[in-house]
């Protein structure tokens, strides 16, 4: 669905998707990371249709907050309207997630988030741990990541909002998410 989002028809290029390692166990994992690709190319090809890339982004962000660059995108790209969209949508999304849940568990959620932080900044593949595995501390990794999402933040809004490079743009923009994920 992420190709055929993308306009890529050869099937070749399909077979070579399918097979590659990462999307398999992807899907054997029951990772995230494929939805997300998906929605990333679906806000990509709705870019001009205000309403479907906002709630796009909306929901993934609300799936996972990392994914925040593909906001900023649509501010960098002066698409003014999708951002509002993405705004209001994200809201009333996770009010009515975080309804049903319980606004209780918030704090549940951000104590899950900091122990899943603590166990991957040693042995994940995060800008912290590839500063750990540097010999850096947590500190210096997570200046390093500030840092680094900084730069490619400024990118991002330079290509869009000086340039009116939309394509560099989205890209620095998905570099960005890597970058700030954990």
């Amino acid at each position: 669905a992420t190709l055929r989002a993308l306009g890529i028809r050869d099937w070749r290029v399909y077979g070579a998707v399918m097979l590659w390692y990462p999307i398999v166990i992807g899907w054997q994992g029951e990772n995230i990371s494929i939805p997300l690709a998906f929605m990333t190319a679906l806000t990509w090809r709705h870019r001009d249709r205000p309403a479907a890339a906002g709630l796009t982004v909306a929901v993934a962000m609300s799936l996972k907050p990392f994914v925040w660059p593909l906001g900023l995108w649509l501010l960098a790209t002066r698409r003014w309207r999708a951002a509002a969209w993405a705004l209001g949508s994200g809201i009333a999304l996770n009010l009515l997630a975080w309804g049903l849940v319980g606004f209780n568990e918030i704090s549940t959620y951000m104590r899950a988030s900091a122990e899943d932080l603590n166990a991957l900044w040693r042995g994940g593949y995060s800008v912290i741990a590839l500063a750990h595995h540097l010999g850096f501390s947590r500190a210096w990794g997570s200046v390093l990541l500030v840092l680094a999402a900084t730069v490619l933040t400024l990118a991002v809004l330079h290509c869009g909002l000086r340039r009116r490079q939309e394509r560099r743009a989205m890209a620095l923009a998905v570099a960005l998410m890597l970058v700030a994920s954990p």
